[in-house]
């Protein structure tokens, strides 16, 4: 059997129509440079709680973003972090705070995770179209070893390759 242009054209759009009912687009992970793949499972981790991640207030954004720029985090004194929050920022004696990267969507909510394998800030949900830096003050003890910045949309982490050390 000879097929023409025409016959072509119609197994491809039907294969293209078939593929596309056979269930949902493997979701991209969009690109921002501040994404790094996700961190090792680790049982141990925890979320932290709410109260010692702060967001970085928009008057010290562009400050706060130069600072991370070549860096996934950095260590910062009592004063800079009441500065980046936007408030006073009261920090527990054991514990120092820290500027560090991380992204942010409109309607995504932001978790952060301490593990062994360091900080995991994770945006979970929002508009991946409109994912952005987003950094945040963090009070940890003891100092990350590394930062690991992704973003779901509600599930499994999607991030880009490597990590932050």
């Amino acid at each position: 059997m000879k097929w023409n242009a025409w016959g072509r054209a119609g197994a491809v759009l039907m294969l293209v129509v078939l593929a596309a009912c056979s269930g949902e687009a493997p979701e991209v992970p969009p690109s921002q440079p501040w994404l790094t793949a996700p961190p090792p499972p680790d049982p141990k981790a925890e979320v932290l709680p709410a109260w010692l991640v702060h967001p970085v207030a928009a008057a010290a954004r562009a400050e706060a973003l130069a600072e991370l720029a070549a860096e996934p985090y950095i260590q910062i004194s009592p004063g800079m972090a009441s500065y980046y929050a936007g408030q006073e920022v009261r920090i527990p004696a054991a514990m120092r705070p820290f500027l560090v990267r991380a992204v942010d969507a409109p309607g995504a909510a932001i978790e952060v995770v301490q593990s062994q394998a360091g900080l995991w800030l994770r945006a979970l949900g929002g508009d991946p179209a409109k994912l952005d830096a987003a950094p945040r003050v963090v009070l940890l003890d003891p100092t990350p070893r590394a930062v690991f910045v992704t973003w779901a949309a509600g599930g499994d982490a999607v991030g880009a390759a490597g990590t932050s050390d």
